[in-house]
């Protein structure tokens, strides 16, 4: 069976899952160079339909992870907008809003407001939009309404983890738990899968959303909400235990309860989760901006351990999976594995709105009597070979601009480059799915030296200065640097661990200089050869068995994709060197 899937809000991402098997999927950030674009991905589906030949004629369902779906195409009008913050890409949020300032003139319960919200959406929106999007998709592609199916957007969350890791496949069953700032309603989902059959155990209101509540946080510490919520994870290690603790407990404990296996409201306000910044603005007022970001890192860590400890004693599962976005926080991820009461866990690699096309592929399949394959890859983008890459050169007359050199070994070369102090980019293979460089499209460096966050900083990432970079490190080594307990799989930078006396020398630039945790990327080479070769041979030279690897891109843009923003970072920014499949890439000397 073949299947479409599209997600058409934030992170807009086409998948393709092609004779039962998932085989590319890619987000519209990609072409457009808009970090975690909203709207139709027009250019990402258009590119699975010509790469794989396919058209509305063999393709037996699109399967949409959303009821209430957004068909804004990326217009370059529409692009503009965006870039200028004219276009709020927030899920529903002008919707909310209006049901956020009626209820507050009226002065509203939070259990009213939600049933007004849910009433809107439900009879006033829904069928308006999913006719649109029907509309839009027969025009631009010959689908027909017959082919179209709508996912609920935590059930695509869900079949995310059942799809990648072929969960159908386990003999023990699953308790599959997904939380994020809102999506059809609701914040989150629990359920059992076993045998290959999903039971809907509980589900989580979207007026009690925890992660709603993080991304509040985010934007009262000037940052991008639904952007840079690891910006404050990743600052909420520095403040002294006991201060941080003190604001968690007067400012924080109190806005949420976790009772009977259940999220709830516990603040007194007629305003949900999603407008928890107006109570937010006078709490935290005069609190350290640290203690501030430790408060609520420590808030999620409590209540949502405590949410799945209930859960594990409720149905009696210690196995679980996760979707959704509140679990892109590795520091979560790593309380999670670390709980007594959890055998095994399975986090979503990239586990954002950006996956919810490859779930909601998957789940179409399943209730057509069908189980999906998945190699459990994340590298699903696009590939070049040597030839495409010398035909892109001189068609754009680089030749002026860089040097492109064929070289034997490329994976040797590129290792005694980094030995050599140089920071060298990697773009090759099929690129990543999702926000993580799995290195594949990487930006490497020496990860035993300090000075390469600084140098790597000046020359493209311009980082905040508390943010750690990450390291990818041998399979073969991985007991060296990290303690685990070997529950979770340590292969997508999903979740951290805390880090051996030996990483702490090691890999000092590649790891949190505060906690001294680790986001590693664990190579393994039945995953990616080629990239384990480069590490292996730098292992040779160095003794040390990890590299440091971030992703390929300057600060704001989305991971590259292709070739183009290839050239577009390295023209706007001081990396000198990538290789790029076989060749090494060199600016010439102005």
């Amino acid at each position: 069976m073949n299947i479409l899937g599209i997600h058409t809000e934030h992170n807009a991402t086409a998948a393709l899952i092609l004779n039962n098997k998932l085989e590319v999927a890619i987000s519209e950030e990609k072409f457009v160079n808009i970090k975690n674009y909203s709207g139709f991905p027009l250019n990402a589906v258009n590119h699975i339909m010509k790469e794989y030949n396919i058209s509305a004629d063999n393709i037996d369902f699109v399967a949409l992870p959303c009821y209430l779906n957004s068909t804004e195409l990326p217009t370059q009008e529409r692009l503009e907008k965006i870039r200028k913050g004219v276009i709020n890409p927030l899920l529903g949020s002008y919707f909310l809003a209006t049901a956020g300032i009626i209820s507050s003139y009226f002065g509203f319960t939070t259990p009213f407001f939600e049933g007004f919200y849910s009433f809107y959406q439900n009879n006033v929106k829904k069928g308006p939009n999913q006719k649109a999007v029907i509309n839009l998709l027969n025009r631009l592609f010959g689908f027909r309404e017959s082919q179209i199916v709508f996912v609920h957007h935590h059930l695509a969350h869900t079949y995310t983890p059942i799809g990648f890791f072929n969960l159908h496949k386990q003999k023990e069953p699953i308790l599959i738990i997904t939380q994020d700032g809102y999506g059809d309603l609701l914040a989150g989902m629990t359920g059992r899968y076993e045998n290959g059959k999903y039971e809907l155990l509980g589900t989580t209101s979207f007026v009690d959303s925890t992660a709603w509540i993080y991304a509040a946080v985010t934007k009262y510490l000037g940052m991008k909400e639904n952007e840079h919520e690891h910006k404050v994870m990743g600052l909420a290690a520095y403040p002294p235990k006991e201060y941080g603790m003190k604001t968690y407990e007067k400012k924080f404990k109190d806005l949420i309860e976790v009772k009977n296996a259940k999220i709830n409201l516990k603040y007194k306000t007629f305003l949900p989760t999603a407008y928890v910044l107006f109570v937010l603005r006078d709490r935290l007022y005069r609190e350290r901006f640290d203690n501030v970001a430790f408060g609520v890192q420590q808030l999620i860590e409590e209540k949502i351990t405590e949410f799945v400890r209930q859960n594990i004693e409720k149905y009696k599962i210690r196995n679980l999976a996760f979707g959704g976005g509140l679990f892109m926080n590795v520091k979560l991820n790593k309380k999670i594995q670390e709980m007594p009461e959890v055998n095994k866990c399975y986090f979503m690699p990239s586990c954002g709105d950006e996956m919810n096309a490859i779930g909601a592929a998957f789940y179409v399949l399943e209730q057509h009597g069908e189980f999906g394959k998945s190699d459990e890859t994340m590298y699903l983008g696009k590939e070049y070979t040597d030839e495409e890459i010398e035909k892109y050169f001189a068609e754009n007359n680089l030749d002026k601009r860089y040097e492109l050199t064929k070289v034997k070994n490329p994976e040797k070369e590129v290792a005694e480059m980094v030995n050599e102090g140089k920071i060298v980019g990697r773009f090759c293979g099929k690129g990543e799915v999702g926000a993580r460089s799995l290195g594949n499209r990487a930006i490497l460096a020496d990860p035993s030296k300090l000075e390469s966050v600084e140098v790597i900083n000046y020359a493209i990432k311009s980082r905040d200065f508390w943010m750690p970079f990450a390291c990818s490190v041998l399979e073969e080594r991985f007991d060296d640097y990290a303690i685990h307990n070997g529950k979770s799989l340590p292969y997508y930078m999903i979740t951290a661990y805390d880090t051996t006396e030996k990483g702490k020398k090691e890999l000092k630039a590649a790891i949190h200089r505060k906690d001294y945790t680790m986001r590693p990327n664990v190579v393994k080479k039945e995953h990616n050869e080629a990239y384990h070769k480069i590490i292996k041979n730098y292992e040779k030279l160095t003794d040390i068995g990890g590299i440091l690897n971030t992703s390929l891109n300057i600060h704001g843009y989305p991971l590259i994709g292709f070739i183009k923003e290839l050239f577009f970072t390295m023209d706007n920014s001081h990396l000198d060197t990538v290789q790029c499949g076989d060749f090494i890439i060199t600016k010439k000397s102005k």
